[in-house]
């Protein structure tokens, strides 16, 4: 018999609607937990509030929500100056973050590793990842046309955080 993490099969919406359900009368505790599929103690303790309706899985994020959404807010601002972020570059603003604040966590030297990447990449499905590219010779030189453009697109791009 394999060995594993229980992994969960019911969606939030699931529980809101067995937490509802019970709550109403509309259904016992032991039936929403056989119709929805939610294991009956989990459904016992959402509507007892013992644990919140919405829960994460796994451990605490290292920064907090807010952290979070600066960072892919930077990363996504980078990006549409021209200047797109590679995982490192990522890594290392992350550790210099935590070496300021001095908080506690699990990385070595306060420098997150590539399973941290992909969880930030995951909770910020916004952040599209791309590979670079050789510019070709068309592509390199640099006419007064693409300067324009670069510079209209800089302009509001700076006109957009300044409001």
């Amino acid at each position: 018999m394999l060995r594993g993490n229980y992994r969960k099969r019911y969606t939030q919406e699931q529980v809101e609607l067995g937490v509802q359900q019970v709550k109403s009368g509309a259904l016992s505790l032991n039936h929403a937990s056989k119709m929805y599929g939610i294991p009956r103690a989990t459904l016992f303790d959402k509507v007892k509030e013992r644990t919140p309706l919405t829960c994460a899985l796994g451990a605490p994020t290292v920064l907090t929500k807010e952290e979070e959404n600066q960072l892919a807010n930077w990363v996504i601002n980078m990006g549409k100056i021209g200047y797109g972020r590679t995982r490192q570059e990522l890594t290392l603003t992350v550790k210099q973050i935590l070496d300021k604040t001095n908080r506690r966590n699990p990385f070595k030297n306060n420098l997150p590793g590539r399973h941290w990447v992909e969880g930030f990449l995951q909770r910020h499905q916004h952040i599209s990842k791309r590979t670079t590219e050789a510019l070709g010779k068309e592509r390199a030189c640099v006419t007064s046309a693409k300067l324009d453009k670069w510079f209209n697109e800089f302009e509001t791009y700076i006109k957009d955080i300044e409001s």
